[in-house]
């Protein structure tokens, strides 16, 4: 399972909640939207609303936001019921809130904690802790039983803000959520490298290889690590229930990574028990992965019918994005995954990325000289995207350390366009 849930009873409402309001982490907060509006957009119908309402904040129809959240490890939480409202005045939202309160939720002798948090930049005359007292003692004089170690309804109230520079314009007036809390933090940090059984000391932390394969294929289906290593991306797949693929030319790595697969598949199975029965990522639902050993570019001689997705982290050379170690493979690679791509396919992958060509336009600025990746230009690496069929749809910074960033780019795939 990847978010810990935590709705031991649902409160009463008066009708059932349309809407979740979803709350992205903190960490690497533009992959986190990206991947879950991606897994929203993909289980919504054409009709429904989907609304940022800030930065790291979602809201849409409660079933696609509850599948966003169970597919995800950037959640920071989902509060269902929820409502939203521009920032005014501390006082105003505290009436707001408990007005909201007596007209959504129902008093059946349920305990309940008013807990507070903030997002973004501090607001001006704004205290989580005073609106807690504050809602918490006018409940409680309601006749609500107050717990605030294991309560049966934890009523979170957040502030949103943007982190400095709002990306659009309704963004830059702060916004005050409240709701009741059904799905708290990701649950990822027992699948980091060190606790797998197979695994080296450069590997890709879970999270990010949650999110490339959940922006490859977010409506589901088949997905092709063809560098598969210790099988980071394969794990993360196989727990999002995807059917999934790998390779990778060293026969260590191919039984490495279906070892780890194994032992990810055990570690669904205890979730389920100790939870006392099936969970989103059950044992059920992990299909049997297939991992072969195989160079990445011969994929299309090896594997048969077509795929949904690929995500891979390709290999690069000691120098990183200033060599052009690896890049003859990584171009042969993005060719093979084009012969085996299904009609709607996407491919994610990371490149090596310059820490100080983290501020470029990359779609607007495609012959900026700072921006290159396996010694080669950003234009060159569009084109041979594009040679291969290849899209760019998106692209995000993932910082490594001081010396090294990665670009994870989306691309859609098309094979039309000339």
């Amino acid at each position: 399972m990847t978010n810990r849930a935590v709705e031991p009873s649902v409160p009463t409402t008066q009708e059932i909640p349309v809407e979740s309001l979803l709350l992205a982490s903190g960490w690497q907060p533009e992959l986190a939207t990206l991947e879950q509006s991606q897994l929203i957009a993909a289980d919504c119908d054409e009709q429904d609303e989907i609304n940022f309402v800030q930065e790291r904040a979602i809201s849409a129809p409660s079933e696609s936001v509850l599948l966003a959240a169970r597919c995800s490890a950037l959640v920071s939480e989902v509060l269902r019921p929820h409502h939203t409202r521009d920032y005014t005045s501390q006082e105003e939202h505290i009436e707001f809130a408990l007005q909201w309160c007596e007209e959504h939720l129902k008093n059946d002798g349920q305990t309940i904690a008013v807990r507070s948090h903030r997002q973004g930049l501090r607001l001006p005359d704004w205290s989580g802790r005073a609106f807690e007292q504050a809602v918490g003692g006018r409940l409680h004089a309601a006749g609500w039983k107050i717990d605030l170690e294991s309560p049966d309804i934890t009523f979170r109230v957040i502030s949103l803000n943007h982190a400095g520079e709002p990306a659009f314009e309704s963004w830059e007036t702060p916004v005050i959520a409240w709701g009741v809390q059904v799905v708290g933090p990701s649950d990822w940090d027992g699948r980091t490298a060190p606790n797998r059984p197979f695994f080296k000391p450069v590997s890709l932390d879970p999270r990010v290889g949650r999110a490339m394969a959940n922006l490859a294929c977010p409506g589901g289906g088949r997905i092709l690590d063809p560098f598969c290593g210790t099988g980071g991306i394969l794990i993360e797949a196989a727990l999002a229930g995807l059917e999934v693929c790998g390779s990778d030319l060293d026969g260590r790595m191919v039984a490495g990574s279906l070892e780890n697969l194994e032992w990810a598949k055990a570690i669904a199975e205890a979730d389920e028990i100790s939870r006392g029965g099936p969970v989103d990522s059950s044992p059920s639902d992990v299909v049997e992965a297939d991992v072969r050993k195989c160079s990445a570019t011969e994929a299309a001689s090896v594997w048969q019918g077509e795929f949904d997705g690929f995500a891979f982290d390709p290999p690069y050379g000691r120098n990183s994005w200033k060599s052009d170690d690896g890049w003859e493979i990584f171009q042969q690679s993005l060719e093979q995954c084009s012969a085996l791509a299904s009609e709607d396919a996407n491919l994610v992958t990371l490149l090596p990325w310059s820490p100080d060509a983290t501020d470029i336009d990359l779609f607007d600025d495609e012959v900026n000289p700072k921006a290159i990746t396996f010694g080669k230009q950003w234009f060159e690496v569009l084109v041979a995207l594009e040679d291969a069929g290849w899209y760019l749809d998106a692209y995000i910074h993932v910082p490594v350390h001081g010396s090294l960033s990665r670009l994870l780019i989306v691309c859609s795939f098309d094979d039309t366009e000339e």
